[in-house]
């Protein structure tokens, strides 16, 4: 395979890192062993073997969605499944799974990973958390020890193997990686969730590469998985009717949001006073400890922002709960506001127009309305977004 000289040295570096963390692995037999006493090499999807980073950032909350929880995910998965199973075409197949944070992309993919029928169509299955910090020889080291010991890439032509990369924040972590894996002679699968849509459509120039863009659950769905959180007969009583409707307006479909309310709520003992005071409290619960883990959620999505889109972000807390803002109105409030800072070839308003999509692009904001030719015109912000900037504004 002709590589240009970039790439050649490129991927003679990686080959280089790998030897080195090849010979740190000296004892192959022990290594093999742990891994036989953990269940095997093809038994890694389990939860206990997922690399990940110690510090507590809030990603793994993802799988908080047992099993029984899991709900309008049929249609999503067999869409996956679809794609994954091999093919009379030889090749290298990458599907980017995108969606803002907390909508169930790692719940998703991790049923297709573990799905049965599936994995007997291959050989090899690893799955990779990649720390928004990540180091190139550190991602290569966790799967050469996943896959005992190998080169990756020559261990990996002529193979059928499914590779997980979860919460992929930038595309450079792809653009270092693909050189690794094989092109050809293989039937490879390579997943990669992430919360940025250009992201996952940057990749398109693969060959065989699909994007699969997870939606919102709709209402009645949202419904079924609050009632299985918050009620233990899984229906909800005549009098908190109204209350779960105002509760449910709030997590918009966000399954994550859904699974963390009614956790909490079903603490409440179906006492409406309590449930009428978190209602109307619920500003103030998203800042409290028992919200935790959805301030994670969100934070990790608002501290990633680079510094120009902050003050950006935190301004939609103006707007009222349920508005269609206009694009136009809001890029001409931001240059007023002075958040929006002068780019030599660019007017004012093209650079606020940049903020908008970027904005656009981490699924912070969804599109409402567009314009004939397919521009946006106005969008919405997530309720759960709305309570969130607004603690943060204050």
């Amino acid at each position: 395979m002709l590589l240009h000289g970039k790439n050649l040295k490129f991927h003679h570096r990686i080959a280089s890192e790998i030897q080195t963390i090849k010979h740190r692995l000296e004892n192959v037999s022990k290594t093999q062993q742990r891994y036989k006493d953990m269940g095997g090499v093809n038994d890694l999807a389990s939860s206990s073997t997922l690399i990940k980073d110690t510090r507590y950032d809030g990603r793994g909350d993802a799988l908080l969605l047992e099993e029984a929880d899991v709900v309008g995910i049929e249609k999503p998965k067999k869409k996956l499944i679809d794609w994954l199973l091999p093919t009379d075409q030889l090749g290298l197949k990458v599907i980017s799974v995108v969606g803002m944070g907390g909508l169930g992309k790692t719940t998703l993919v991790k049923k297709v990973y573990d799905d049965a029928s599936l994995k007997s169509n291959f050989d090899h299955h690893v799955w990779i958390t990649v720390s928004e910090s990540f180091k190139v020889e550190h991602l290569l080291g966790n799967i050469i020890r996943q896959l005992v010991d190998e080169y990756i890439y020559k261990f990996l032509q002529h193979k059928n193997y499914i590779i997980v990369f979860d919460d992929v924040w930038q595309i450079h972590v792809w653009e270092t990686m693909r050189y690794a894996f094989p092109r050809s002679d293989t039937c490879g699968c390579i997943i990669i969730t992430m919360r940025y849509s250009n992201t996952g459509n940057a990749m398109c120039s693969e060959n065989n590469h699909y994007v699969y863009e997870l939606e919102h659950l709709p209402k009645e769905e949202s419904k079924i998985l609050f009632y299985k959180k918050a009620f233990k007969e899984n229906s909800c009583p005549l009098h908190l009717k109204e209350i779960c409707e105002r509760i449910l307006k709030i997590c918009a479909g966000l399954p994550l949001a859904i699974v963390v309310f009614g956790g909490l709520l079903a603490t409440k003992n179906n006492k409406i006073e309590e449930w009428e005071l978190f209602s109307r409290s619920l500003g103030d619960e998203f800042e409290g400890d028992n919200l935790k883990r959805m301030d994670k959620i969100l934070s990790l999505s608002y501290y990633d922002l680079p510094y120009y889109l902050k003050s950006c972000f935190l301004y939609l807390s103006i707007f009222p709960e349920d508005n269609s803002v206009r694009v136009y109105k809001i890029m001409q409030m931001w240059v007023a506001e002075g958040f929006v800072h002068p780019k030599q070839g660019k007017t004012v308003e093209e650079v606020a127009e940049t903020y908008l999509r970027e904005l656009l692009d981490r699924s912070l904001i969804k599109i409402h309305e567009t314009f004939f030719d397919g521009t946006p015109r106005a969008f919405r912000i997530h309720d759960l977004i709305r309570e969130y900037i607004i603690s943060k504004s204050k």
